[in-house]
């Protein structure tokens, strides 16, 4: 279930600037992410300073001061007002001195263009302010010391895409469901999905968590990807994502998702296609199989038209913090239309009606 409120509760900072704020220190870069939460709609404007840096962390208040004093000094950030009521300017990547220098090499104003192009990251107001009573998530992951991966964090806010992906990027970081053809019934073939496996891609905001191991790791069985595993698995752990099955047109990523296959037993919409698509396949199958199926505990069945020859189920990484934005309201306005139309197919399936559910 989403921690985020109303809409309109989310704020923005540039990828470049973050990657930058990253290199820096976990204090600085904890900073950054309060004064960019209580920004003005601009998302560079903001009045908070250290009495909002000290109340939302557990940064102490002079090391709070010290953490400012370096954005400054990196032109990261832009003191505009002073006294006891301090202001400052957020500075768009272009401020960068390494952007700055690619600016003054490129000839052609569209190539300058989009280096000045703003990628936004949209971020929940509620990573730095909590929701309820709670720690928020930007401070607990403060208290872990790893900058690397608070960084990890908000870049995969970047990567994800609820209206198109279902969450995360599933080219980035995915589970794979072992897949079998089990029966065939009229125009359905039912499938049979076990024991998914996780895998991410060297690439985008995971690549800079990549890195070369020594002989003693690798004789362990361990691979470049042991940080990012790791990192991967706490934020899970510190309930900052959720896996969500989807079922897929193909494991291609190319192929559409075709709907969500929730395999919890909540009462949301997700679960209730899982537990449906699951059900009507149950119903497809013949004694035989169902006997063969009683020595078996974890397994997910789904019926689907036999033209859909590589169906695969692909469990998506999704943030539980959402920022309420255009793009969230879509995704959640097309999972319930979408869940209701197969929630009908399912439950013909099921009752026997195949004609119905063609």
């Amino acid at each position: 279930m989403s921690k985020a409120s109303s809409t309109g509760n989310f704020f923005a900072v540039e990828r470049r600037c973050w990657e930058a704020v990253c290199g820096l220190g976990m204090n600085e870069a904890v900073a950054y992410l309060v004064l960019a939460r209580f920004s003005q709609a601009d998302n560079c404007t903001t009045s908070a300073s250290v009495n909002a840096i000290e109340k939302h962390t557990g940064i102490a208040r002079g090391r709070c001061k010290a953490a400012i004093e370096t954005l400054i000094k990196q032109e990261l950030l832009l003191r505009t007002k002073t006294a006891s009521s301090p202001q400052y300017k957020i500075l768009p990547a272009r401020y960068l001195p390494f952007v700055r220098d690619s600016l003054s090499h490129r000839a052609f104003k569209a190539e300058k263009e989009e280096v000045l192009k703003q990628d936004w990251i949209w971020l929940p107001n509620e990573i730095v302010t909590g929701a309820g009573r709670e720690i928020p998530p930007v401070e607990r992951l403060r208290q872990t010391g790893d900058k690397m991966l608070l960084r990890l964090f908000i870049d995969l806010y970047h990567e994800q895409n609820l209206r198109d992906d279902g969450g995360i990027n599933r080219d980035l970081y995915w589970n794979l469901y072992q897949r079998e053809k089990l029966s065939e019934r009229g125009q359905y073939i039912v499938w049979i999905f076990r024991c998914p496996n996780t895998y991410s891609r060297e690439r985008g905001p995971i690549a800079a968590h990549y890195r070369d191991i020594t002989p003693a790791e690798r004789s362990a069985g361990r691979n470049r990807a042991v940080d990012v595993s790791n990192r991967l698995n706490f934020l899970y752990e510190l309930g900052l994502f959720e896996w969500v099955p989807y079922l897929f047109e193909s494991e291609d990523v190319t192929g559409e998702p075709i709907h969500a296959y929730g395999v919890d037993l909540s009462d949301c919409i997700e679960d209730r296609l899982g537990r449906a698509a699951h059900d009507a396949g149950f119903a497809l199958l013949s004694e035989g199989y169902r006997k063969r199926l009683e020595e078996e505990t974890d397994f997910h069945l789904a019926p689907v038209p036999r033209h859909m020859q590589n169906v695969q189920l692909i469990g998506i990484a999704r943030l539980l913090y959402r920022p309420k934005t255009k793009l969230t309201a879509a995704w959640y306005a097309d999972l319930h239309e979408k869940g209701a139309r197969f929630l009908a197919v399912y439950l013909d399936i099921e009752t026997g009606n195949l004609a119905n559910a063609a």
